[in-house]
């Protein structure tokens, strides 16, 4: 669906122009007047609030910085799928991004680990397949070695059944 947003159109020669724009790029546009509304929010902030925040700033920026992937369209690490796994990879990036770790791909086998300790405590194990599946599917989409294939990974998988 495309709607009108602005236009110079000559009615009596037909000639000018108009933007349209899709329902896709009004979503793009909504997500960035939150992004940018995060941004204010963050540099109306003293230095003192900004230190307090600790590993939740860098989480902050972390997903803002997913946001301006999402709003311009791109397949960002966070979505190498094309949608599958969305969710679980955000997760997992997230939670990189608040243990002060790369958020990007490759992850290392022990930080996927005890990410998926920690996500056990209060997940089913058919969840919990769908966080190891999108872990899979991610690292190999970006052409790394998949990290559930590790021991440490796989003992924690094992696990997960027996929990």
């Amino acid at each position: 669906m495309w709607r009108v947003v602005q236009g110079d159109l000559d009615p009596y020669s037909g000639t000018g122009t108009l933007l349209l724009v899709s329902g896709v790029a009004r979503r793009a546009q909504a997500l960035m007047d939150q992004i940018r509304r995060r941004l204010v929010k963050l540099a109306e902030m003293s230095p003192a609030e900004l230190a307090e925040m600790g590993a939740g700033l860098n989480a902050e920026l972390g997903s803002l910085a997913d946001m301006v992937a999402r709003a311009q369209g791109l397949t960002s690490a966070e979505d190498p799928l094309g949608g599958t796994y969305r969710q679980e990879i955000a997760n997992l990036r997230n939670w990189l991004r608040a243990q002060d770790e790369s958020p990007d791909c490759p992850v290392a086998p022990e930080l996927v680990a005890a990410w998926l300790k920690e996500l056990a405590r209060d997940r089913a194990a058919v969840t919990m397949g769908r966080y190891v599946a999108g872990i899979r599917a991610w690292h190999r989409a970006e052409g790394h070695a998949d990290p559930t294939e590790s021991d440490e990974v796989r003992e924690v998988i094992a696990g997960l059944d027996t929990d």
